[in-house]
């Protein structure tokens, strides 16, 4: 049996509680702390990265779900507007007009992947479809539609900003609502839009009560549009989180049916334009050529065709070239209900082609104001040859007037959705 000697037993635990021995503890300690603390880092922070890949998952899932969940929405608005009017001897009297128009509602439903939209509208002359369609979603970025729908053409969905649109608007390349079937798709950048129309949203050109302007039968100048094809291709340029720039090409072509002489002329246009937006700020510019060619008996004015809508027929020139140029900015505020101003500076002219034609001229300055369920035009609109501007109908799209002078328009329309 081993034994011990007690002098060197305590010789040996003076020498352990040493401070050197004891700070050389204490490191190694501290060291294996350290590491299994930086471990416990790392795992926190894997698994962080593990709930956040989680947490997008069950996102996309739940707008998948969502997009794809079947609803039925019934839904409408009414407008109050007022009108002062420098042109009217009986507005400037009265002070302006007031009037509730129109009343519309909305239907927009999914089931599956049919899905279907429609709007009805009733002004105080007239009530009318805006649009109505049937279509499939094939997937988030693809579908069709066949019905009443919009035409794929220009800047959409609308190139202007304020209540009374542009000058495109009135010669039908605005806004426009033909009868047929629409595709739709979008590829990385590019929005592709097809369409093939074989008549206006009524098969009837004699039937003047309609929201989109289409080339009718006045009596004199009797053609209607038909088997028209339309091709809208547009490219996104992203240039950062705020900014975004759309840059498109639009064509259109179709038949022109006279039924004087039972003959089909044809009609074509085409359109390149510009949509920016530029964190609070936006431009829209667009160039667009369009002509008719109809198949008139002898005497009648080759230079013309008549559009309609609204309960009228116009004479607008057969062809022309149309450019638009629009500004805006973007407000955020709060003023009670008030929670955001677009204003806008819109300009649209048409340059008619015949020699000694005036052109037509539209320019608003105005702002939108939103609140809620509740969206206000106040806009202040000038304009040279334009119809709703005091100038006939007969000749405001077509020779215009000469020497024309600016007229002006205020205008108020107060927006209620439900």
């Amino acid at each position: 049996m081993k034994t011990w000697h007690w002098p060197a037993c305590l010789a040996l635990a003076i020498a352990a509680s040493t401070p050197t021995a004891i700070q050389a503890a204490e490191e190694d300690s501290r060291q294996r702390d350290g590491a299994l603390l930086e471990r416990l880092e790392a795992l926190e922070k894997e698994l962080q990265a593990t709930r956040k890949q989680l947490d997008e998952i069950d996102d996309e899932s739940s707008d998948e779900e969502s997009s794809s969940k079947d609803y039925n929405e019934l839904g409408g608005s009414f407008w109050t507007n007022f009108a002062w009017r420098d042109y009217s001897e009986t507005s400037k009297s009265r002070g302006g007009d007031f009037r509730i128009d129109p009343f519309r509602l909305d239907v927009n439903g999914r089931e599956g992947n049919v899905i279907w939209s429609a709007q009805h509208r009733w002004y105080q002359y007239m009530d009318v479809i805006h649009h109505a369609w049937v279509g499939y979603q094939f997937d988030e970025e693809t579908d069709m539609a066949i019905g009443i729908s919009q035409v794929p053409f220009g800047i959409q969905p609308y190139a202007s900003h304020s209540y009374w649109f542009g000058v495109p608007y009135y010669v039908g390349l605005e806004d426009d609502y033909d009868t047929g079937v629409r595709y739709r798709t979008k590829k990385g950048n590019w929005d592709i839009q097809l369409g093939f129309y074989s008549n206006p949203e009524y098969a009837n050109p004699g039937v003047l009560a309609r929201y989109s302007f289409d080339i009718v039968s006045d009596g004199t100048f009797n053609n209607e549009e038909i088997n028209q094809g339309n091709v809208r291709l547009a490219y996104d340029i992203s240039s950062g989180d705020d900014s975004n720039t759309e840059l498109g090409l639009s064509v259109r072509r179709g038949q022109l049916y006279n039924s004087d002489t039972e003959l089909t002329g044809d009609h074509w246009a085409a359109a390149v334009h510009f949509d920016g937006d530029y964190g609070p700020w936006g431009v829209e510019l667009e160039a667009i050529r369009y002509e008719y060619a109809p198949e008139y008996p002898a005497g009648v004015d080759p230079r013309k065709v008549a559009n309609g809508a609204f309960t009228g027929s116009y004479i607008i020139a057969a062809e022309a070239d149309l450019y638009v140029a629009n500004l805006s900015r973007d407000f955020d505020v709060d003023w009670g209900p008030i929670s955001g101003l677009r204003c806008y500076s819109d300009y649209s002219v048409l340059k008619k082609d015949p020699e000694g034609w005036e052109d037509t001229e539209l320019h608003t300055l105005g702002c939108g104001i939103s609140a809620g369920s509740v969206y206000t035009f106040v806009d202040f609109i000038r304009g040279k040859n334009h119809h709703f501007l005091g100038t006939p109908a007969a000749i405001a799209f077509a020779e215009g007037e000469q020497d024309p002078r600016w007229k002006t328009r205020f205008n108020i329309n107060i927006e209620v959705y439900f």
